[in-house]
């Protein structure tokens, strides 16, 4: 996604478009949610199955993205062609993942010890890191030898990260096939089935306003902190790339968003590498803090961990566009990691605390469930609601007010969380 996003803004497409167009695969696979669901969980988790499923859609996948690039080279015209194929291509690739991600989330719970569930969990959380590094670091050496990146050479890191992808899928697929026991991967047990209803469309939204008032605070906090994390992944390249031009000589100055694309995504490359290793790295640390201290302090260590994380991102990031100079990004950049690691693990740790401390066994199970709804509505927000108020007043600089605001919702999601 962060290879073809130049492209996006390359086809001169309606702004509002250029970020809701990242809301149609969360879109769609809330609409066939339950579908997939259902069918993982009540008739089997057959992982080779789901794998087999997996490699063929993720193929598609990539196919329909590198069909973009030729439709792209032909003819600027074929806009509409590349924008309908892209969200497609995305969709299908998504579908894949989350039938994947079922399978495995239920071969780990007949494979391992109850005891033993949470530390498996973030070892998977670690490996999910360290292979989104790993995969945006090969499939970056290409572009690691241009100065800067301009449409031709961008397609041909394009093509190769395409190439890369397809290879790591392929390795993957075979590990799964040789790691584990044929019993594994057909296995089959009645504690993971579920009942095809509503509750499984939108799950929890019926029981939202059964739950204690501090749980709501709380689906508002992880709301908000989705949020910050949304803003800066759509923005901060954008900004990185125009401060680096309005740095630099006055001759740069006069088509500061058309060059964006030529430099703006060679700063992508280094910040989602940056993140990514401090995520991977936090992860770790995390899970070593939460195995050692955990029952000494407390559920209040998970609250603590939670808002002081959040408040020194909103901190960093309001400092970063306070003083609107490039290299400040390098002092939020690593608070951005540490953020991202506490929020891939410790909004569900703290679910399950509160659930097991105040829910009745009736809804038990739920909020976990609801966080997932809460960053749909998250993504909802960011990538549609806030562009559409950027284009009914256009002269409000957006992609500063966005900065800003990636801040203010991180202080928001911290303070919010006082209330637990």
């Amino acid at each position: 996604m962060v290879f073809i996003s130049p492209l996006f803004l390359k086809l001169d497409t309606p702004e509002l478009l250029d970020s809701s167009i990242w809301l149609f695969p969360p879109v769609i696979n809330l609409l066939i949610y339950p579908f997939i669901r259902y069918y993982s969980e009540s008739k089997s988790h057959q992982l080779k199955n789901a794998m087999i499923y997996f490699i063929i859609v993720s193929i598609m996948g990539i196919g329909l993205l590198a069909d973009t690039k030729s439709l792209y080279v032909d003819s600027i015209n074929k806009k509409t062609s590349v924008l309908i194929i892209s969200i497609i291509s995305f969709t299908v690739m998504d579908v894949g993942l989350e039938m994947l991600g079922f399978a495995c989330s239920a071969l780990l719970e007949d494979y391992v010890n109850p005891k033993q569930q949470q530390k498996v969990q973030s070892y998977r959380t670690f490996v999910d890191s360290f292979g989104k590094f790993t995969g945006f670091l090969v499939s970056s050496v290409l572009a690691f030898n241009f100065i800067y990146l301009n449409f031709d050479n961008f397609i041909e890191n394009l093509s190769f990260a395409y190439l890369v992808g397809l290879i790591m899928i392929l390795i993957g697929f075979g590990m799964v096939l040789i790691s584990f026991p044929r019993k594994g991967l057909d296995l089959v047990q009645s504690q993971h089935k579920m009942r095809f209803s509503i509750n499984s469309f939108l799950p929890g939204i019926t029981f939202l306003f059964q739950l204690p008032q501090n749980m709501k605070i709380f689906l508002l906090s992880h709301f908000f902190t989705c949020g910050s994390q949304l803003f800066v992944s759509v923005y901060a390249t954008l900004w990185s790339g125009i401060t680096m031009l309005e740095e630099g000589p006055q001759q740069y100055n006069e088509a500061i968003r058309n060059i964006v694309f030529d430099i703006g995504i060679s700063w992508g490359i280094v910040s989602i590498l940056y993140r990514g290793a401090l995520a991977l790295c936090m992860s770790a640390i995390l899970h070593l803090l939460t195995t050692l201290f955990l029952k000494q302090l407390g559920n209040r260590y998970t609250n603590t961990i939670y808002m002081i994380v959040n408040a020194l991102a909103g901190a960093s990031l309001l400092y970063t566009w306070s003083v609107n100079e490039f290299y400040s990004i390098f002092i939020t950049l690593p608070f951005w990691g540490v953020q991202t690691a506490v929020l891939s693990e410790l909004p569900y740790k703290l679910a399950n605390q509160l659930e097991d401390d105040q829910v009745r066994d009736t809804i038990k199970g739920l909020l976990p469930q609801m966080l997932n709804l809460t960053t749909f509505f998250s993504q909802a927000f960011m990538f549609f609601i806030i562009p559409l108020g950027f284009l009914l007043f256009s002269s409000v600089d957006d992609i500063s007010v966005s900065m800003f605001m990636s801040g203010i919702f991180s202080l928001i999601g911290s303070f919010l969380v006082c209330f637990l």
